[in-house]
């Protein structure tokens, strides 16, 4: 190995363990005691649909206040983000 691959090789090491700390008290990463449910097979699934679409709505508010400055790349709102990241319902042609 020559130098340069050594000193390039020592300074990757050496920033490695600086990774995880930069994320470390991110909201993002932590547990919000929101988890993800399955129904029961006598919830109907307009009603499942509706309430996962409740929950991760009121979590993006929590962890994405509209006034602070986490923001989306496109400019949508929590309600725009939780329609995209909720389950959906297509109805049938009729």
């Amino acid at each position: 190995m020559n130098a340069t691959k050594i000193k390039s090789l020592w300074y990757h090491l050496c920033l490695l363990p600086l990774i995880p700390a930069c994320a470390s008290n991110d909201p993002l990463f932590n547990p919000t005691g929101q988890a993800a449910f399955v129904p029961d097979k006598s919830v109907p699934f307009t009603e499942y649909v509706q309430d996962s679409h409740e929950n991760i709505e009121q979590v993006l508010n929590e962890i994405r206040p509209s006034n602070g400055d986490r923001t989306y790349l496109g400019g949508y709102t929590n309600a725009e983000a939780a329609a995209m990241r909720s389950p959906f319902q297509i109805p049938a042609n009729e």
